[in-house]
């Protein structure tokens, strides 16, 4: 294949829900999309949303990204394995842009398999993806009301796996856990997710302790990388540790020891660096045995997550949950139906996957891209 043109735009990213924890994109955040056009004139898609509190990449810095390898990247990937050698000899560049080139990896990808009438999973030599798969219910940190509807919803929906938002602020917190207790959840299906809440482990655990709630896990409530403190926090409250900020590349992994049964590694495409990448971080958690969440961040649309579909089977059983699906379940697509719908008990069925080329969604040039916010 040979690549005609590379082109980025800005595109808008609607909420149909608020986030109550980020109100400066409560409403819509701008994403850098991009569109990779062979000489046969197919075109591949790809999405990022830059996180400059986590990545450190701004809408600024990933639209330079593209500009400065456009050309290179025209002249010099062909192919899935041309694609594979550029990953692998600008890995420090990609460590720096993750976001960005994610975008660029995903339109090539799409680019690929539709040149080769080949589905993403069939292109990077993968097994198609299992179906159907239980999706975790993600609640937000919204008011006690809004939190009470999605609770209320989401178990009349049939779903079996559940995460909150934590806040760390007591009165609605207690709002949270008295509406969990009424539910009469079963243990081990609702985990909590309190990003860099506390700055040590005594902090988490006094916090913990007061909400009387058995978390079976908490997502990385301290500063990222802390492993020690981290470790304490989860065994004074007996529960295990997801770490997100903390894993994103493979050789991070060596720092976690040998307690396996402690750890729990969420593998998002973005953050990692795209597909290729996120593959090696599996790989590696095979190796050690650690159990792994997959999905899409949360603002980000369906490419992503439709990207993320891709890493079940390679996860293997020690997937144990499936976040952010419900932004691929409407797509306009070439069609007019979705590719991947959304099934009573909280499945995700994205069986059409394995006879569509590239991504399976086609997506229009007009199109206003959605998400959940959830």
């Amino acid at each position: 294949m040979r690549i005609a043109a590379i082109t980025v735009s800005v595109r808008l990213i609607r909420f149909r829900s608020p986030f109550k924890y980020d109100p400066a994109h409560s409403g819509a955040i701008r994403a850098m999309h991009v569109e990779v056009r062979a000489k046969n004139d197919r075109v591949g898609f790809g999405e990022a949303l830059p996180y400059d509190d986590f990545t450190g990449e701004t809408l600024q810095s990933t639209l330079a990204f593209v500009e400065t390898y456009r050309d290179q990247w025209q002249r010099e990937i062909a192919d899935v394995d041309t694609l594979r050698a550029w990953a692998q000899v600008h890995r420090e560049e990609i460590d720096w842009n993750p976001c960005a080139w994610t975008a660029v990896e995903l339109a090539m990808l799409d680019v690929l398999g539709k040149d080769n009438q080949r589905s993403i999973e069939q292109l990077l030599e993968l097994q198609p993806v299992p179906h159907p798969q239980p999706v975790t219910a993600v609640i937000n940190d919204g008011a006690p009301h809004y939190f009470d509807a999605q609770l209320t919803h989401y178990i009349c929906a049939g779903f079996r796996d559940f995460k909150i938002h934590l806040c760390g602020e007591r009165v609605p917190e207690r709002s949270r856990i008295d509406a969990l207790l009424a539910g009469r959840f079963p243990p081990g299906i609702v985990r909590a997710s309190a990003h860099r809440l506390w700055t040590d482990s005594g902090q988490a655990v006094e916090h913990l302790r007061w909400l009387e709630y058995p978390f079976w896990a908490l997502e990385e409530p301290l500063a990222p990388g802390a492993f020690g403190e981290l470790a304490r926090l989860g065994e004074a409250l007996n529960t295990r540790i997801i770490l997100d900020h903390s894993c994103v590349r493979a050789e991070q992994l060596d720092s976690l020891g040998a307690d396996a049964a402690r750890w729990i590694a969420s593998v998002r495409v973005a953050k990692m660096g795209g597909l290729f990448r996120a593959l090696e971080v599996i790989a590696r958690l095979r190796t050690l045995g650690i159990p792994i969440i997959l999905g899409a961040q949360p603002r980000e649309s369906r490419l992503l997550n439709r990207a993320a579909l891709a890493l079940v089977a390679p996860a293997g059983n020690l997937l144990l949950g499936l976040e952010g699906m419900f932004a691929t379940l409407s797509p306009r697509d070439g069609g007019g139906e979705s590719a991947i719908h959304l099934r009573p008990g909280g499945l995700v069925d994205g069986a059409a996957l394995r006879h569509r080329a590239g991504h399976g969604l086609e997506i229009a040039q007009d199109d206003t891209l959605e998400s959940d916010g959830v």
